[in-house]
């Protein structure tokens, strides 16, 4: 894989983390951290001894990018703690 699609692949799951320990999200908003095999498909597809098509790069950065997306917003809508 190369260095741009690595940084590519791994940068939400930083940024998640980082915002989590900064106490900026709360903790159920880490469910996105279960789409890291998503990630890692990602990162073997997108690698140049891959050679795979175009239209399966794509598949699979939209199903990581959906799959991400709807964890993250499911956790974020969480409620966490009784007021």
């Amino acid at each position: 894989m190369s260095v741009l699609a690595g940084v590519v692949v791994a940068l939400p799951f930083i940024v998640l983390l980082l915002l989590w320990g900064f106490g900026a999200i709360p903790a159920p908003a880490l469910l996105p951290l279960l789409t890291a095999p998503l990630a890692v498909r990602l990162g073997e597809v997108l690698s140049p001894r891959s050679g795979a098509p175009r239209r399966v790069t794509v598949r699979e950065a939209l199903i990581f990018a959906v799959a991400f997306g709807a964890l993250l917003a499911l956790g974020v809508s969480v409620p966490v703690g009784a007021s």
